[in-house]
């Protein structure tokens, strides 16, 4: 409970510090309402219905993803249990912020009758796999960053410099994440080495995280398991990053937009989105708009719009859904509220995902 309250903490002070960042930049300047409002008037609803149908598809991804990492423990697992269990499990990052998240492993490991932590494990490894593909594309595009930003040379070069280093990165955990799959014995007597060198507490909390993504890595210890989830990743990512190009193509202040554009934006705002307020989001938006009005130069007006449809598009639109789903399992929103089984489960070496 307490690490809890610590990364709440943490987060909290985030927000707050980016917000601060974001009201100092924008104080003293009038909110023009009928600018605002300018941009839905000329929505092009084509555009606009392929990023909704995108951003939908990526969860089929997702679900997709998981039924391979449940192999190790069950293998029949239902995609219709594994579906419900995402559709409610975003709908409560929506509605209860980042706790929201161990709904839908919770929600996973009660209808397949496994454990929590095999299910927590296989959460942690999408993590990971995300964050990798988040750094990969971002890296990509920032490489390249040329035009359609508002800034010189000099700091596109810095841009490009920070790129370089995000993909050397991305390359090196793609490598360490192989590596540990394939060889999980000596990767975790490497890690205990190096976690002996740490202070008893540190110590502790670093194999226990270990121990939680060796038992995600279950899943990945064969080429015939890693390949498909690897794959899987690339199509979640590519309709990511289709969603929002064909939104900023919806919207007329960004239908300019390249796909460097876009990859460059989507890696801002996956790491802003880390952030997640019950009900309204937060890093995501403060993010959108700061990287929408200094780094491409759109209006303050023009960019709270667009970043209203980009939380919309991408995290409303599976809101129907899980209400529906929820509905017909018979689950409260109260009761999904209260789930805490970190509390009385610690992910360890249960060999799932």
């Amino acid at each position: 409970m307490n690490r809890r309250r610590w990364a709440a903490t943490t987060l909290a002070v985030l927000f707050v510090l980016i917000a601060g960042v974001a009201a100092f930049r924008f104080s003293g300047q009038t909110f023009h309402w009928a600018e605002f409002f300018e941009g839905f008037r000329h929505l092009d609803l084509g555009w606009a219905v392929t990023s909704v149908i995108l951003n939908l598809l990526t969860y089929f991804a997702r679900i997709f993803r998981w039924q391979i990492m449940i192999k190790p423990v069950r293998r029949d697992a239902s995609f219709w249990n594994i579906a419900s269990a995402t559709a409610i499990g975003f709908t409560a990052v929506v509605f209860f912020g980042r706790p929201g998240e161990f709904v839908r492993p919770w929600l996973i490991a009660r209808s397949e009758k496994v454990s929590f932590s095999s299910q927590a494990a296989a959460w942690f490894l999408e993590r990971v796999f995300d964050l990798l593909s988040v750094v990969l594309l971002f890296g990509w595009a920032l490489s390249g960053t040329n035009a359609g930003t508002r800034y010189g040379d000099r700091v596109q070069q810095l841009l490009q410099a920070g790129g370089w280093l995000a993909l050397t990165a991305g390359v090196a955990c793609i490598v360490f994440l192989t590596f540990s799959g394939m060889y999980a014995g000596q990767a975790r007597r490497l890690c205990d080495y190096l976690s002996g060198f740490l202070p008893a507490r540190l110590a502790k909390m670093a194999r226990a995280s270990l121990d939680s993504f060796l038992a995600g890595l279950s899943s990945t210890s064969s080429w015939r398991d890693l390949v498909p989830i690897l794959l899987w990743t690339v199509v979640e990512w590519s309709l990511v990053c289709g969603g929002m190009y064909s939104l900023f193509q919806a919207f007329g202040p960004t239908n300019g937009f390249t796909w460097n554009n876009t990859l460059v934006y989507t890696g801002f705002v996956a790491f802003g989105s880390i952030i997640q307020l019950p009900g309204i989001g937060g890093g995501l938006q403060v993010a959108s708009v700061f990287i929408l009005t200094e780094l491409f130069g759109l209006a303050l007006e023009p960019a709270s719009a667009c970043t209203l449809l980009v939380w919309g598009t991408s995290w409303l639109s599976i809101m129907p859904f899980g209400i529906a789903c929820a509905f017909l399992q018979g689950l409260r929103w109260g009761t999904l509220r209260n789930v805490a089984p970190l509390e009385t489960e610690t992910p360890t070496t249960t060999q799932l995902p």
